[in-house]
């Protein structure tokens, strides 16, 4: 059964306007989040660098204007962050290339080791790094025609292990 450990509904122009908020608000949250865990320091590092890459994806909208929400959720030693955006067809497509690119017989290793090498470096490279570095799956539920939640799900042990 998930755990909601937090919610909460962001301005996208904050994150439009600023590129560092993204990590601001990752940290932020992850150390809020992580104060009663066995290892905050740890828990909350691990889980700043997912944060901070699903929220990196703001950055990139086509709708300044609009809001977005994000939950931090746990089910046992998953954590599933599940990003709700309205109106973004440039975000939803964005994680559903990269889905489609990672899924059997795509090689999440490859497209971040090739996105490295190849310049300019590309935006599906931090997200590339979930998949490859932190074993991340990604899911897309459209829940109405302009409304995705997107679901970046990762394994905190995985996390862990190559934060530290």
């Amino acid at each position: 059964m998930k755990t909601s450990l937090c919610k909460v509904e962001v301005a996208v122009a904050g994150f439009t306007n600023e590129f560092t908020h993204c990590d601001q608000i990752a940290n932020y949250l992850s150390t809020s989040i992580s104060l009663e865990q066995p290892d905050p320091f740890q828990y909350s590092t691990a889980l700043s660098i997912v944060l901070n890459e699903v929220l990196e994806t703001l950055h990139q909208s086509d709708r300044p204007n609009s809001m977005a929400t994000l939950e931090v959720l746990t089910e046992g030693r998953t954590i599933h962050l599940v990003l709700g955006v309205e109106g973004e067809d440039r975000i939803v497509s964005f994680y559903s290339k990269i889905a489609e690119e990672a899924a059997p017989p795509g090689d999440p290793e490859e497209l971040y080791r090739t996105g490295l090498l190849e310049g300019p470096l590309r935006r599906e490279l931090s997200v590339y790094r979930l998949l490859a570095d932190h074993g991340a799956r990604i899911g897309i539920t459209r829940t109405a025609p302009d409304r995705a939640f997107i679901d970046v799900t990762v394994s905190l042990d995985d996390c862990i292990e190559v934060a530290t």
